[in-house]
């Protein structure tokens, strides 16, 4: 998954962050306490709109 992310990356493909969870498997969105990694996805999406935003009002 690393490798997998590094490679899109210098894909110069933008909003790449890899996140692994322990004990987490490939259903990580309805495994146990998926709580923790929706909220996890939603605050990275809402800061990725900010910087966006940020940047817009920059210019």
């Amino acid at each position: 998954i690393r490798h997998l992310g590094k490679l899109y990356k210098k894909g110069n493909i933008q909003h790449i962050t890899v996140h692994l969870y322990k004990n987490k498997r490939h259903e990580v969105l309805f495994e146990k306490d998926a709580t923790t990694t929706w909220q996890h996805m939603y605050d990275w999406i809402e800061r990725q709109i900010l910087k966006k935003y940020n940047r817009a009002d920059k210019a």
